[in-house]
């Protein structure tokens, strides 16, 4: 017969044993952190990669973690010319991250490497009422929304104020007829008649002219609305593609009355930058770049010329947001994704922090009248993709094929058919 001691010290250490069991099973937060026990248990934890600073997601990750405390994110930031290879190792290690920025150029790529959001997370109906109508061609396939896109970027005409005053020019170009008639009054060229100020970068490679392959395919895309072939996986390389192509290349024809660039003439963006050139196309995302270049430059920034006003296009470039086949989170990285690129609080607050044009459409009617973001926000509406089935190979092919008629290894035809072998891929 056990004393009534004895039965106090057994009941004592049969609770500290149950404790302790509790303790070791997460029940009881005996073991955890003092951080841990404050935000509760990890639910889950997100690896999250991508070629954007931290900063442009400081806040959105904070924002994020109050509505799911349980939820951590881990970004990790990669140089943009070796993400692409980041990514393919660590795939085929099995290392790579839940959630990463997937090019809007990737599905034909690396379609194969991510999971779709289901049905129930996120529908097509969804997608089209909030975003462009860009984003399905790029980020839709068989019907499955494959990403989402983090902001939507365009080219757009950037312009030197004060040449534009120096020569009389109250009213920048809104048409290329426009465009084509400001060049004999923006040049400037010496005794020799090299171009010693261009009006604008226009007709180079990628060598010279910064978005040279971008520039061609959106004078592609306007001259004809059909050039890329999404169905088929193919671009169409006509006669319409011929005609803007020659029209591209009159720019650095010295025979040409709109003659203004020159390959010699150097990197189109330094020499916006530094007052040589009067006019360049670029994206939103230079426009840091120009000011760390020279912070006492009077640039201002319009909308694409086009050739027909009525039905403008514009040229859409931008990163979204995927889901690894990898990942053993994937409910919650969808979860994840849905919020900061839907929710209008957290995508807002990455435009701002990353002076990244958005992609939302509430944020875009918000963001019209914008003096930094308003013209891209208003060209995201008409903003259309080409289609290519490997980004680089596209941009080199096209750079490629203004060079060999530039240096005169080609004609026009034979530069575009060569072109149109290696894109498409015969």
């Amino acid at each position: 017969m056990l004393t009534r001691n004895q039965l106090i010290i057994l009941g004592i250490v049969a609770f500290l044993i149950v404790f302790f069991i509790l303790g070791l099973l997460g029940v009881i937060p005996i073991f955890k952190s003092p951080t841990e026990q404050q935000s509760g248990n990890i639910q889950a934890q997100i690896t999250f990669w991508g070629v954007n600073s931290a900063s442009n997601f400081k806040n959105v990750f904070e924002a994020y973690s109050t509505n799911h405390p349980n939820v951590i994110v881990k970004y990790q930031q990669f140089d943009e010319s070796a993400y692409e290879n980041s990514l393919l190792n660590a795939w085929a290690t099995g290392k790579g991250p839940d959630v990463f920025m997937f090019h809007r150029s990737w599905l034909p790529k690396h379609g194969d490497k991510i999971l779709a959001a289901s049905d129930t997370q996120f529908s097509l109906y969804n997608l089209r009422q909030l975003f462009p109508d860009a984003i399905e061609k790029d980020f839709v396939s068989n019907q499955k929304i494959m990403a989402l896109p983090l902001y939507l970027d365009t080219l757009a005409l950037f312009y030197n104020k004060d040449i534009f005053n120096s020569k009389g020019i109250a009213l920048t170009p809104s048409t290329w007829d426009d465009f084509k008639n400001l060049i004999p009054t923006l040049n400037e060229f010496d005794f020799s008649h090299n171009i010693k100020k261009a009006a604008a970068a226009i007709g180079g490679s990628n060598k010279s002219v910064s978005k040279a392959s971008d520039l061609l395919s959106l004078l592609m895309l306007q001259t004809n609305p059909t050039f890329s072939d999404y169905t088929n996986r193919k671009n169409n390389f006509g006669a319409k593609t011929l005609e803007a192509f020659n029209f591209y290349l009159q720019f650095a024809d010295p025979s040409q009355p709109s003659y203004t660039w020159s390959e010699n003439f150097g990197n189109s963006i330094n020499g916006f930058a530094s007052g040589d050139v009067a006019m360049m196309f670029n994206y939103s995302r230079e426009i840091k770049e120009l000011k760390q270049k020279n912070p006492y430059l009077n640039f201002g920034i319009t909308p694409m010329p086009q050739f027909n006003q009525s039905s403008p296009i514009n040229y859409a470039d931008y990163w979204g947001l995927a889901v690894s086949k990898q990942s053993k989170n994937s409910q919650t990285a969808w979860s994840f994704i849905i919020s900061l690129t839907t929710n209008q609080q957290l995508a807002d607050s990455f435009s701002k922090d990353s002076n990244s044009p958005p992609a939302l459409r509430t944020l875009i009617n918000q963001y019209l009248n914008d003096t930094g973001m308003g013209v891209f926000a208003k060209q995201a509406l008409t903003a259309k993709s080409v289609y290519q089935s490997d980004k680089d190979i596209f941009s080199q092919s096209i750079s490629n094929m203004i060079e060999s008629v530039l240096t005169g290894k080609m004609d026009s035809v034979k530069a575009l058919q060569q072109a149109a072998s290696e894109i498409n891929g015969r």
